[in-house]
């Protein structure tokens, strides 16, 4: 059985790494995190604003037909958010 990659902390260093090194991408980032977040993240155990892991899995899936996007197609994402402000999600 071929072991779950996309949500390694491998891939999750790099990407924060990718992130981290492009200040103008940051707030687009927290907005697509806030999006995956659910409504009520603070309603239900462990109380903290983590995305449910199948939902990541999808939106990793639908970035990248391997399901486990390069840093540079992350990138590309957040520029293409960035350039919609409504899309913020801010």
């Amino acid at each position: 059985m071929e072991r779950d990659r996309s949500l390694d902390m491998g891939w999750w260093a790099r990407s924060a790494a990718a992130v981290l090194a492009h200040p103008g991408l940051w707030l687009s980032a927290l907005g697509a995190y806030k999006r995956m977040l659910p409504n009520d993240w603070y309603s239900e155990r462990p109380y903290l604003p983590v995305p449910a892991r199948e939902y990541v899995e999808f939106r990793m899936h639908t970035l990248s037909a391997e399901g486990r996007p390069s840093s540079a197609e992350l990138i590309r994402y957040l520029v293409w958010l960035k350039a919609w402000p409504d899309s913020a999600g801010l």
